[in-house]
């Protein structure tokens, strides 16, 4: 009832407005705030001053679905207050009902989860569902024409870019004045060319006598355009269909446009997929261009970016004749003008737009390439002598993540065109054995790989990389809608590698199983057996998975579930798999015990590597060093060393930690030196060759199912001290130089065992 009367207070002024059906409030979401295209919704009789009727019907249903916890139309976004052409009625009725609102939303859920809805970067599972209908061309409308254009492209050398340049710009266009600027290249076929070109009538031509540099030839191109706005081109790029319609679209979405900058593989903060600059191969850049053209969901309204970027960008001529040219003065051969020209445009009271719509292929400065590092240097000094706020705004513009959505939408493409495939892993966010599993399962594959990460119960964390590069985006649901199918669907994935389930929600986890795509799970550790995954008691050793009445008085106090109905509802994982691997024979047969219908594949991607030939000579006189590898926490046996550093009190013993310990955890004994955590093993091998340990000891009592830390310790050839438990014991059953301790071995035993068998060692024993 409360919300009834919420909406009939919110609508009570807009006498016109009827209930809108379902369908129709999906549609909502879709809809353009061009002028174009809100013009037609604009009866004729509409008197002057007042708002268009259908407009204001949408702004005020947006503010009904945010009360009742559906995320709301972008528009709401945008609109911070009401224009002062609006009526004083509907004025008034939009700051009440935005006064109840924030009041609401003070203490109802439905309301906090809708406003999650602008938090930055943030992508919805609604937004995968949007999709063009059959029967919309390709292609954009604009209230603008070509003939009012002139396309100004600046020439220095770079033959080869030139005429990629020219080529697709004569291929994608009518009609469009195409104004070349020759400044002076030394390159002796451009001028030729150029000229060839010039008596074809294809293109004007200014040729400079001397280099003028890269700004004054943009001036010169801008001041010979007339009065035609003008798109500035970089001779090192590639163009598709539709560019030139989709930046007079968006330049066309706003008053007061400045600038309308393309997107790219390489535009800085303006790349995509990955938020960094993409070294490819044109046609991996023809793939997405071609689907943003195509796919009308992804014109998104507007994005509002803090500087314009000069490889393609569109100026008007509103604000060349407000504003004037590029600081040619200043800004000398380049790099730095097109931020002074936007930073003054957004003074002046001018808008400088990204056009998510429009893709174009860049090679990278290939004019100025030996230049450019000491050019950017030093002219970005300028620009922050004028505007010392430029970065702190270009690093609140990469904060928001806006162009998100339209990334996740480019990764869609490459995978449906099959360009760059997408390799999917599902995994928990605590990095680890399970991240390092990743790494070596994909190393060798020439695909994105997209990991997918929980991060609450109806949000997932997509980590898209390749080479290097990387794209994090946040995809979120509302509540009952089916995340994992919507994204699988949406990015054309047809198998899933399930390496781990920690950290996801129920509802998650059912909506990952309830895909059709062909799941691999990966068993790292007992997580589908037990829910403390180690598979140990309270005193931190292997259980050795006993009876049901055991293990509930163990977990008594740390599940909710008793074991049966934990591992009856962990089954369903794997039962939905077609393939199920473990590192080792230990694992498997330890879930084959419970799980007995189940077949496991015993994989791991590991390599041992190189044995590096290090071997210390323990002398019988000598300090005993011991080291211990990898992260010491309490599961891994970080109290048993502690009890092994009191037996070793007054003995010729030293413990060397290669790795980190808990934080506020320490040891009191003077014979403990923690490392602390090492990058990679090329960091160990000088920490070990410099500390000359005479053996390694693995002091955890748990069934470890596989341990990448041990791999590392057999490359160096030295005795390594163990438990026999897990898959570290079957590894080590046939190595000559292990040290074997059954799980109850006291710290004193150890100690004395190890001097016995390291000084057997040295007698060639």
């Amino acid at each position: 009832m409360l919300r009834i009367f919420i909406a009939r207070v919110i609508l009570y002024f807009d006498l016109r407005y009827k209930f809108i059906n379902i369908k129709y409030i999906e549609s909502m979401r879709g809809v353009t705030n061009s002028r174009k295209s809100n013009a037609p919704a604009t009866p004729k009789s509409l008197k002057a001053g007042s708002a268009p009727k259908e407009l204001t019907a949408r702004e005020h249903y947006a503010l009904i679905l945010f009360w009742s916890g559906v995320a709301p139309h972008p528009k709401l976004a945008l609109l911070k207050s009401l224009p002062s052409s609006y009526s004083p009625t509907i004025r008034i009725s939009y700051l009440l009902a935005k006064f109840v609102l924030r009041v609401l939303s003070s203490f109802n859920p439905p309301v906090q989860s809708a406003q999650k809805y602008l938090m930055p970067g943030k992508v919805w599972v609604n937004d995968l569902g949007e999709k063009p209908s059959q029967n919309e061309a390709s292609g954009f409308e604009t209230l603008q024409s070509q003939e009012n254009l002139t396309l100004v492209v600046p020439v220095f050398n770079a033959f080869e870019y030139i005429k990629q340049c020219l080529d697709s710009v004569f291929s994608t266009t009518k009609s469009l004045d195409i104004l070349v600027i020759n400044d002076a290249s030394t390159d002796m076929r451009v001028a030729p060319y150029l000229m060839e070109l010039e008596r074809d009538g294809k293109i004007r031509l200014i040729s400079n006598s001397v280099n003028l540099g890269f700004v004054k030839s943009v001036n010169l191109g801008m001041s010979n355009s007339g009065s035609n706005d003008v798109i500035l081109l970089n001779s090192d790029t590639i163009v598709f269909d539709g560019w030139v319609e989709g930046l007079l679209t968006i330049s066309d979405s706003k008053d007061r446009v400045a600038t309308v900058t393309a997107m790219s593989n390489a535009a800085t903060i303006f790349s995509l997929p990955f938020e960094e600059e993409f070294d490819c191969d044109p046609k991996v850049t023809a793939v997405i261009a071609e689907h943003l053209l195509k796919d009308h969901a992804s014109q998104f309204f507007p994005i509002e970016i803090p500087t314009c970027h000069g490889f393609c960008v569109l100026i008007t001529r509103e604000v060349l004749n407000e504003i004037g040219n590029f600081d040619d003065e200043t800004f000398g051969l380049g790099y730095g003008e097109e931020n002074d020209f936007s930073m003054r445009a957004k003074i002046a009271g001018f808008h400088n737009l990204l056009a998510t719509n429009v893709v174009v292929h860049h090679f990278g400065s290939k004019s100025f390439e030996k230049s450019r590092l000491p050019l950017a240097t030093a002219n970005m000094k300028k620009l922050l002598s004028r505007y010392p706020n430029f970065i702190v705004e270009v690093n609140n513009f990469l904060a928001q993540k806006a162009l998100n959505r339209v990334r996740l939408n480019a990764f869609r493409a490459l995978n449906k065109a099959n360009e760059y495939p997408i390799t999917a892993h599902v995994s928990h966010s605590l990095g680890g054995g399970v991240s390092k599993s990743i790494d070596l399962e994909t190393r060798e594959l020439d695909s994105i790989l997209l990991v997918i990460e929980p991060i609450d119960v109806r949000s997932v964390l997509l980590k898209f990389s390749f080479r290097g590069l990387m794209s994090q985006i946040i995809l979120e649901s509302l509540p009952f809608q089916d995340l994992f199918s919507a994204l699988f669907e949406y990015l054309g994935l047809k198998s899933v590698t399930i390496q781990h389930l920690l950290g996801y929600s129920k509802e998650l986890e059912n909506s990952l199983l309830a895909t059709n795509a062909v799941k691999t799970l990966r068993l790292h550790d007992y997580f589908y057996l037990c829910p403390r995954i180690h598979l140990v008691g309270n005193n931190n050793v292997d259980c050795k998975l006993p009876d049901n009445g055991s293990c509930n008085n163990c977990l008594s106090n740390d599940s909710e579930l008793d074991i049966e109905t934990y591992r009856l509802e962990k089954s369903s994982v794997l039962l939905a798999a077609s393939n199920v691997s473990a590192p080792s024979f230990d694992t498997s047969q330890r879930y084959r015990t419970i799980y007995k219908n189940i077949d496991i594949e015993i994989k791991h991607f590991d390599s041992s590597g190189s044995n590096i030939g290090y071997r210390n000579n323990y002398s019988h006189d000598d300090e005993i060093v011991i080291g211990i590898l990898g992260e010491l926490t309490k599961h891994k046996g970080l109290d048993f060393v502690r009890e092994l550093t009191i037996a070793a009190k007054g003995l010729k013993i030293r413990f060397e930690i290669f790795g980190s310990i808990p934080d506020g955890s320490s040891f009191t004994s003077r014979k403990v030196r923690v490392h602390g955590r090492y990058r990679d093993f090329a960091e160990l091998k000088l920490r070990v060759l410099s500390t000359k340990p005479d053996l390694f000891l693995f002091p955890g009592r748990i069934p470890e199912t596989y341990s990448y830390t041990l791999t590392e310790a057999l490359r160096f050839g030295i005795p390594i001290a163990y438990f026999r438990t897990g898959a570290i014991a079957d590894r080590l059953a046939n190595v000559a130089h292990g040290i074997p301790f059954e799980l109850d071995a006291k710290p004193e035993e150890i100690i004395s065992t190890v001097k016995m068998r390291l000084a057997s060692l040295q007698k060639g024993g």
